[in-house]
């Protein structure tokens, strides 16, 4: 491991960058050969490899897959903040995306405007209260 002291920053981040290369192309040529190798086998018994893996696809060269509940690096994925809440019960929240929760439809049926729910207009007219 001294040997890499005499390096220069520039130099270890393409020496770091070549060998990433190299384990790619060394991966995805392994991984092909033992595709076409199983599809053989699968082909001389008969079968086809989806008989065998039915729910597999063939990935995208290039493309990361989001992990199950997480990003593409493996970072679990952050719960979006809530933007709205229930002036009746500061319980029931709504980030303000995907479908409306009940209440936000009746406020709105009711003729009360989005805005009225916001949680930063909320705290604003407590803090108006408060203060006078």
């Amino acid at each position: 491991m001294s040997e890499f002291k005499t390096y220069s920053h520039r130099d270890l981040l393409r020496l770091a960058r070549d060998i990433e290369r190299e384990i790619t192309k060394r991966t995805e040529s392994a991984a092909s050969k033992v595709l076409r190798e199983a599809t053989k086998l699968a082909r001389a018994a008969g079968l086809e490899l989806s008989d065998l893996f039915p729910r597999t696809s063939k990935p995208v060269r290039g493309k990361k897959t989001t992990q199950a509940h997480g990003t593409a690096d493996g970072a679990p994925k952050r719960k979006a903040r809530a933007k709205y809440a229930n002036p009746a019960d500061p319980t029931q929240t709504w980030t303000g995306r995907g479908r409306k929760p009940r209440w936000v439809e009746a406020h709105l049926v009711a003729g009360g405007q989005l805005e009225d729910l916001s949680i930063r207009a909320q705290r604003a007219a407590s803090k108006d209260i408060q203060t006078v």
